[in-house]
């Protein structure tokens, strides 16, 4: 390979570790680039290297390791001028494992507030304000007036 294609290797796998707020592991570095670069393997073996660790080990300006529980060891981006407020960037942002709190109130999926229907019934289908009720009209609740309603 040529040196433009090393340094063009060393850019991509730069630009993925910059982007992970904890480091990548080396399957989740290797899984990343194939999808970044269109299913095509990373070339370790073609740079002569028996395993992208090997390869990034020989590569200090671009990553560095840190070692994690039982023999996990995660990729980090090293920190230059070029890329500090980068990462600065992706260290303030939330992870994706904390829950956002709703903003109060009763969820309306379950049974919130019965007021809230706007004229529908509860299957969504508009009702008229005609409804009657036979508890509270003004006929005293006397359900033969309304005989010709039932059917």
């Amino acid at each position: 390979m040529s040196e433009l294609d090393v340094g063009i290797i060393k850019q991509e796998i730069l630009s993925l570790l910059v982007s992970a707020k904890n480091g990548l592991s080396e399957y989740e570095l290797l899984n990343d680039y194939r999808l970044y670069n269109s299913n095509k393997e990373l070339p370790y073996r073609d740079l002569g290297y028996s395993s992208l660790i090997a390869l990034l080990r020989s590569w200090p300006d671009v990553c560095r390791f840190q070692q994690q529980g039982n023999n996990i060891i995660k990729i980090l981006a090293v920190e230059e001028e070029n890329t500090k407020h980068i990462l600065s960037m992706v260290k303030g942002q939330r992870s994706n494992k904390t829950r956002r709190r709703g903003r109060g109130g009763r969820n309306r999926a379950r049974g919130g507030d019965a007021n809230r229907n706007n004229g529908r019934d509860n299957r969504g289908a508009r009702f008229s304000q005609n409804t009657i009720n036979f508890n509270n009209n003004r006929s005293g609740g006397n359900r033969e007036n309304f005989s010709y309603l039932m059917l």
